[in-house]
């Protein structure tokens, strides 16, 4: 056994850099992976976004990825560049999960991903009746490929991983 307080260790929370937020800010379409309680990954496909330090996503209550993360915040975030397909932004992190603010943020998303023409779509996601839910990921590390995490010895856009 580990004696208490040993073993436990803090992450230090990093900066999102600039290219990072840029991407999350677009129509950043992402993959969140949590832990179920057998310690087997759970991975969910999810708009994400971005606002200060923060990645934001948006969840509905009792769902499998809410359950998980209220019981093992660490989460893993994967988000393909859409413009470079070659390049992916990953983020470990701590995730809380909260209802204040989930609705506004959802509507927020669907228009940003959902063309005005598809109105249909965007009604779904203006008026539904599910308790929704916003997720704030706070980044520990940073990892992927693109101008987030230059290679040793390149130029990024002023970040360390």
């Amino acid at each position: 056994r580990l004696a208490a307080g040993r073993g436990v260790r803090k992450a230090a929370v990093v900066a999102l850099p600039p290219s990072a937020r840029s991407l999350l800010r677009d129509r950043a379409y992402g993959h969140l992976v949590t832990r179920n309680a057998d310690g087997s990954p759970q991975l969910s496909m999810v708009w994400f976004d971005a606002e200060g330090d923060e990645l934001l996503c948006n969840t509905a209550e009792g769902r499998v990825k809410v359950r998980n993360m209220r019981r093992d915040p660490r989460v893993i975030v994967s988000v393909q560049d859409l413009a470079d397909p070659q390049s992916y932004l990953l983020v470990h992190g701590r995730a809380t999960v909260a209802s204040e603010g989930a609705a506004a943020h959802l509507r927020k998303l669907a228009e940003r991903f959902f063309d005005p023409a598809e109105e249909e779509m965007l009604e779904r996601y203006r008026g539904t009746d599910e308790q929704r839910l916003l997720v704030r990921i706070v980044p520990e590390r940073i990892g992927g490929v693109g101008p987030w995490n230059p290679p040793p010895g390149a130029a990024g856009d002023g970040e360390t991983a």
